[in-house]
């Protein structure tokens, strides 16, 4: 039976270590919920944020949220502004779900807006207009994707993201006639935190520990195989 020699035992501690980063980098805590197609569709019209109700576990974790509207008239230029507690929530980055454009205008020229991010005041303002006598005929898409950091466990474990009220202010929808389109719904998420009264070992640490156990017994276990048979062969040539 051949021999594992220490060159190998370090070309083998090598892809493990690799092998560890490569976990390290998977099990990042970011959860997306980036979507064109709503999975809690709401009757038009409406405008809502998905998912409904994220569960975020660790101080550190990212996840983020999607924006949708639900029409039954034809709508020009929209804009949303969304608030949040600073206090426990950072907004990190937003966009458009469609690249340089919303998914809801994705088959028009639109006007991009720079969006607005705010951790200080904790608020989010972004918009959108459609061209000249261009406009869009009813049905349902995203707006924009918005990525946020848990800083802080807020109290009862809760927080919330919502739209700027009352509808019509700063969050509306126009129609090409430049008219405030009217809402029958416009609903926001509520976030559940899941904390403990002991600190929680990341997931990646986790895995770089387990690893390196693994590691460790398996280079063991070679180098006691690698020394049983030098001393087989000794007792060999002895004989």
């Amino acid at each position: 039976m051949a021999i594992i020699t220490n060159s190998k035992i370090s070309v083998f501690l090598s892809y493990s270590i690799l092998f560890i980063l490569l976990l390290v980098v998977s099990s990042s805590s970011i959860y997306y919920s980036i979507s064109y197609i709503p999975s809690e569709p709401h009757p038009a019209n409406a405008m809502w944020i998905e998912p409904s109700n994220a569960t975020i576990v660790d101080i550190g974790d990212k996840f983020n949220v999607t924006v949708f509207v639900n029409l039954t008239q034809n709508s020009f230029a929209w804009q949303i502004k969304l608030f949040f507690n600073s206090t426990f929530l950072t907004a990190t980055k937003t966009g458009y779900t469609n690249g340089n454009k919303s998914n809801f205008f994705s088959e028009h020229s639109s006007i991009i807006v720079t969006p607005t991010i705010n951790n200080e005041e904790g608020f989010i303002l972004q918009g959108e207009s459609l061209l000249g006598n261009d406009e869009k005929a009813s049905g349902y898409g995203s707006l924009i994707w918005i990525e946020f950091n848990l800083t802080q466990i807020p109290p009862q474990d809760r927080s919330t993201i919502y739209f700027s009220i009352p509808y019509g202010a700063d969050t509306f929808i126009l129609t090409p006639y430049i008219e405030l389109v009217p809402m029958d719904s416009v609903s926001g998420v509520n976030l559940a935190i899941k904390s403990t009264s002991l600190p929680q070992i990341p997931d990646f640490i986790a895995l770089i520990v387990i690893t390196l156990i693994l590691v460790t017994v398996v280079a063991i276990l070679v180098i006691m195989r690698k020394r049983r048979r030098k001393s087989k062969d000794s007792e060999k040539n002895q004989n």
